[in-house]
């Protein structure tokens, strides 16, 4: 099976405006992408040791994996500097995440902005490791316009 190369991938920022407009993040490096993990409570009773004693499970709800992504910090980026507000003021917004296939796929969701913790190498480049709470559904669609 071939692969498909993942540059190009693009992070959007919602402004929180009716109608709403979404912002790309720029300067984004390497992207772990929300993606659901089902959550499980033991079933497990007396009756489990007819089944040779083995917990037993049943599904619950979905937790979305954090979006973490290191960016190259630019407070001249009105973006960077709203992403930095959000985490200082804990407000909610709309993401969305363009993967980079050759019909765009879209994963949209809502999340807060955990922390943007800066980086300020004696050499090399500033920047920050940007990590958004998921909060909410998560949702993949295809052929939309940021």
């Amino acid at each position: 099976m071939a692969g498909r190369p993942s540059l190009g991938t693009k992070l959007y920022r919602g402004d929180g405006q009716s109608p709403e407009t979404f912002q790309e993040v720029k300067h984004c490096g390497d992207m772990d992408v929300p993606a659901g993990k089902r959550n499980f409570e033991t079933s497990t009773t007396h009756t489990s040791a007819d089944t040779g004693g083995f917990e037993e499970y049943e599904p619950t709800t979905l937790d979305a994996e954090p979006l973490k992504c290191p960016i190259n910090l630019d407070t001249s980026d009105p973006v960077h500097l709203a992403i930095l507000a959000d985490e200082a003021s804990g407000t909610k917004r709309n993401w969305k995440v363009r993967l980079n296939f050759p019909t765009p796929y879209w994963i949209k969701f809502a999340g807060y902005v955990v922390g943007v913790p800066v980086k300020a190498p004696v050499k090399g480049l500033y920047s920050a490791d940007l990590e958004i709470k998921v909060t909410g559904l998560v949702t993949k669609t295809v052929n939309e316009n940021p």
